[in-house]
């Protein structure tokens, strides 16, 4: 039996008992109008009664204040929860969105990386591409020294050759 029910029960009793007891009460007073003079025993009941009616009246506020009280917590640990979730939610949208913000920066630092690769091959293959227009450049200018040479020596040499060779054939 939970405790709800227990408290639930228990105040059941109290008010039957708080009923009989008062109709108790209402029967003496009555008997008290009615018989001029009570025995000591009857009045001393009477007070008893009396006492117990209102003991039970002050655990029956008693249990009205704890159960509002009881209310209260609930409600209150009913928004805590929902305090708990809402924040548990913002937690993992900031946690989702710095991971997302991490992956960004991975992305951005790998793509200058291989700029940066990118970059310096190129240098390479530029300083190659130089090295070997200069190497062209001086092949070039030896290959027209040359030619020029060989210009020379070509105007130089005399055919032996008759200047009317074409009419002779």
């Amino acid at each position: 039996m939970s405790s709800t029910s227990l408290q639930l029960n228990n105040q059941i009793k109290i008010c039957v008992l708080k009923s009989n007891l008062e109709e108790i009460g209402n029967e003496l007073i009555i008997q008290n109008s009615t018989i001029p003079a009570l025995d000591d025993e009857n009045e001393c009941k009477y007070r008893e009664t009396m006492g117990v009616v209102q003991v039970l009246r002050a655990i029956t506020t008693e249990i009205e204040l704890q159960k509002e009280e009881s209310s209260k917590l609930t409600a209150k640990r009913r928004q805590l929860q929902l305090n708990c979730e809402e924040m548990t939610k913002s937690i993992n949208k900031a946690l989702e969105t710095r991971n997302e913000n991490e992956n960004q920066l991975q992305q951005v630092e790998n793509e200058i990386e291989l700029k940066m690769y990118d970059e310096v091959e190129m240098k390479k293959q530029l300083e190659m591409v130089n090295d070997n227009l200069i190497k062209i450049t001086t092949e070039e200018a030896k290959q027209q020294n040359v030619v020029k040479v060989l210009e020379k020596e070509l105007s130089s040499i005399v055919p032996d050759l008759p200047d009317n060779i074409l009419a002779i054939l």
